[in-house]
């Protein structure tokens, strides 16, 4: 048997990282164009500028924390031993 856990970003956002999108329209797309930023064209016109917003949203991984949402997941694998961590 194989299980397959998905969370959405906003289990993300309890840690203090930003959602692309938010029901209070103050994600990180409501800050930043996405048409300069995630695209295929964006990364084609400067690749630099796409890269250092990807790099600053990576460096506050540093800093988050798992949050209560997070915790069952490692919790889980006993149970199936055959669960690998992605």
């Amino acid at each position: 048997m194989r299980i397959f856990m998905v969370a959405g970003a906003g289990v993300s956002a309890e840690s203090g990282l930003g959602t692309f999108r938010d029901k209070n329209d103050s994600g990180i797309w409501a800050r930043f164009d996405p048409m300069k930023l995630a695209t295929p064209e964006a990364f084609a016109r400067d690749p630099l500028e796409v890269h250092a917003f990807y790099n600053a949203r990576r460096r506050k991984l540093i800093t988050a924390s798992p949050n209560a949402a997070h915790l069952p997941l490692p919790d889980s694998r006993p149970r199936w031993p055959k669960a690998e961590a992605s």
